[in-house]
């Protein structure tokens, strides 16, 4: 994998990497949707072709409550890529982010979409889980001045 140019990896330790950047999720998303081009060349070392936000994963049908959908999905010139984004407010938050982020995955196949999580916390027992499975998503940090990314040791 090319290591993309903005981004720091953390080995160890990462639950003391926090921001307080952001009120609530939504002022992430909005945050990563004004500079998507600059972050997916940084995370992904990628090209942004177009993105949604809320993308639903099932059709709503008229009259049903709201489906499942995704935080946000990237379609680049090199992949596609499916975030999911956490602010979390309990050490469970990311945790549960890894559940989302994989169903979602499972049901949008079809896209064949890269699986990531970005949040405002890390969290190490996230990072070990995804570690430990071999989980195919990309954990990682992002404040208004920073991006990290977390990489295990034993693997790389």
């Amino acid at each position: 994998m090319a290591i993309p140019d903005g981004i720091t990896y953390i080995k160890k330790n990462c639950d003391e990497v926090f921001t307080n950047d952001f009120k609530n999720e939504k002022e992430l998303k909005d945050f990563i949707v004004r500079n998507i081009r600059n972050i997916c060349k940084d995370w992904f070392n990628d090209e942004v072709i177009s993105f949604e936000t809320e993308k639903q994963v099932i059709p709503q049908l008229l009259f049903q409550p709201r489906r499942t959908r995704v935080d946000l999905y990237i379609h680049g010139k090199k992949d596609n890529y499916i975030i999911e984004l956490k602010r979390p407010v309990t050490k469970c938050d990311n945790r549960y982010g890894i559940g989302q982020v994989l169903n979602y995955g499972r049901e949008l196949e079809y896209l064949k979409a890269k699986l990531c999580i970005v949040t405002t916390k890390f969290d190490q027992d996230t990072a070990e889980t995804i570690s430990y499975y071999g989980l195919p998503i990309r954990y990682m940090f992002t404040s208004k001045t920073q991006m990290l990314e977390y990489i295990d040791v034993k693997v790389n």
